[in-house]
């Protein structure tokens, strides 16, 4: 049976996810079905986005907090009802600023890259014994979304696929179009908000808690064995990233399965302590 997993970011303060929900392709139709339905309602919605529906902004301008309750509830319910299985990778910006931003050029000092990696990895490892192909569908990030797919690409989808041999793609979409991104960005912001020393209830928050879940933390020590990994491959990651700017993916080769093989020993190291 194949799988979509449909993921989105989300952050505030020190903590960022990317989170959203794997599910089979076929109870990715009927949530379709049933989500537009929700969203036919009236009074009608465009497309839901958690932060139109808490600020009452958007789509969601003019609605009373009552009548939006009832719809984010609405809307959640649906997904508890498809069978989804809740999946997110987060960090502490205050350990990425640390570890990650002094060792890895500025493109891809964002943690969206990492999370979505982590994701993408620690999803496949965890279901794999259950699914036949598994598609990832994040929401579109614009130039840093296109960055990622280049490097992705080149160089995680091999690596991943000697471990995941039913990777499929790995796309990103706008929310407007893909219905399940707007339950991922639901998703998202409640795996934030329950992170948070405040929390802001919804009335989603009822049936999004009920839906299983797995939790990826990217821990400090992950980080620093990166920062620590790159520090001691300097020259080969700096010809890496040459030959990817310069779209040279044959050139890039050799350093990514040099690259993998050393990536893999750490990470089993990693899962050992």
């Amino acid at each position: 049976m194949n799988y979509q997993v449909f993921a989105d970011d989300s952050y505030r303060g020190d903590f960022y996810t990317v989170a959203g929900y794997i599910a089979p392709v076929t109870a990715w139709h009927e949530f379709n079905r049933k989500w537009t339905a929700v969203l036919k309602d009236r009074p009608r919605l465009g497309f839901y986005r958690t932060s139109d529906a808490l600020a009452l902004k958007g789509p969601f301008k003019g609605w009373s907090e009552s009548v939006r309750n009832s719809r984010i509830a609405n809307l959640a319910s649906v997904i508890l009802d498809a069978g989804c299985h809740g999946v997110s990778a987060h960090l502490s910006m205050r350990n990425f600023e640390e570890f990650f931003t002094p060792n890895f050029i500025s493109v891809y000092d964002d943690p969206y890259y990492l999370c979505a990696i982590y994701l993408i990895s620690h999803t496949s490892r965890s279901f794999r014994a259950q699914t036949g192909k598994v598609d990832f569908i994040f929401d579109a990030q614009g130039k840093v979304g296109r960055n990622f797919q280049i490097v992705f690409d080149a160089m995680f989808k091999p690596l991943l696929r000697q471990v995941s041999p039913f990777l499929g793609v790995v796309r990103h979409e706008s929310k407007r179009d893909f219905l399940p991104l707007q339950a991922a960005d639901m998703h998202a912001a409640w795996v934030r908000r329950k992170e948070s020393v405040i929390q802001v209830w919804t009335a989603a928050d009822h049936y999004l808690e009920r839906v299983p879940q797995n939790d990826y933390e990217v821990s400090r020590l992950f980080l620093e064995k990166l920062a620590k990994f790159r520090q001691e491959h300097a020259s080969e990651i700096k010809l890496f990233s040459d030959s990817i700017e310069q779209r040279n993916f044959a050139a890039a080769q050799p350093v990514i399965t040099d690259l993998a093989g050393r990536a893999r020993r750490i990470r089993r190291k990693l899962d050992s302590e």
